[in-house]
């Protein structure tokens, strides 16, 4: 399994934007910019520990991750900094640190009750926030050229990719059980393969699972493929994943068929002659 990839462009943009409009924050820029910092390093010590989890890597192996894991239990320490000086900014990082704390909480706990093999999946954990309305105000036209409402709307942004990225992990691990409920997804379907439009890029060669639910005969099918190719979409801020199918038995190479076949002709019938 591999860490959602699909927004990295968009993760390299936002911090980017960062630290464009950090450079031109005039006020208590001494300040502030070390605070911006400190919060970026951390979000992206984030996820690193969420790649070395993809992994199997167990923290309890390597001290340096313990400590790691303590540093992101304790958040944005830098942010007291700001408490006196500058208030009304402390409460936006504050309110920042207390939604990431509890995915990071999270993930630490899950960490420590792992084994290489086995997460120890907890998905029942605060998702909404009131920051997340208050920081979307910052993307009215009045704000646009504030450098600090901008600043703290791309670290924000910043930090919600991150934590989007866990949830996806979180969501690939407990996939839905009852086929009718499984997600839609944009997919090209052949008779030996797939491309499919994610959120994520798997590793090359790498082996997967593919699940398919056919609503119209209400089958299912398992079948394990290899990736072969992957590509970037970035104005779709999502990943092309090509796999080819590792067929185990000629009958579901036959399913596959038919339901194609069987699209095909629902497909032309849909054309007025």
């Amino acid at each position: 399994m591999a860490l959602t990839t699909s927004r990295l462009p968009l993760k390299r943009k936002s911090k980017l934007d960062l630290w464009h409009w950090i450079k031109h924050i005039q006020e208590q820029r001494d300040i502030l910019e070390p605070v911006f910092i400190e919060v970026v390093d951390l979000i992206d010590t984030f996820g690193e520990v969420i790649k070395g989890a993809c992994i199997g890597k167990s923290p309890a192996a390597n001290p340096n991750t313990l400590l790691t894991l303590r540093h992101l239990q304790n958040g944005f320490l830098g942010i007291n900094t700001l408490r006196e000086p500058a208030p009304k900014t402390f409460q936006y990082f504050d309110s920042m640190n207390q939604k990431f704390l509890v995915y990071a909480e999270n993930l630490v706990q899950s960490l420590q009750k792992s084994t290489p093999t086995q997460f120890a999946l907890n998905t029942n954990f605060q998702t909404e926030f009131d920051i997340d309305k208050t920081i979307a105000n910052f993307e009215k036209p009045k704000f646009k050229q504030v450098p600090l409402a901008q600043s703290l709307f791309y670290l924000a942004q910043y930090i919600n990719l991150h934590l989007e990225a866990y949830s996806h992990f979180l969501k690939d691990l407990q996939p839905v059980k009852i086929p009718k409920q499984w997600e839609k997804e944009n997919a090209s379907v052949s008779a030996c393969g797939i491309a499919i439009h994610v959120p994520k890029r798997f590793p090359l060669n790498s082996k997967v699972e593919t699940n398919f639910y056919f609503s119209e005969t209400d089958e299912v099918l398992k079948l394990k493929a290899t990736i072969v190719r992957c590509n970037s979409l970035p104005k779709e801020q999502s990943e092309c994943n090509a796999l080819d199918f590792d067929f185990p038995t000629s009958s579901d190479q036959s399913l596959i068929q038919r339901q194609l076949e069987q699209f095909q002709i629902t497909r032309c019938l849909a054309f007025d002659l």
